[in-house]
């Protein structure tokens, strides 16, 4: 997972913690 958008980043977060 690992994006360089803050979006993508912020979504790609969200799945690591849920």
């Amino acid at each position: 997972m690992i994006c360089s958008s803050s979006a993508c980043l912020r979504r790609e977060r969200k799945m690591i913690v849920n």
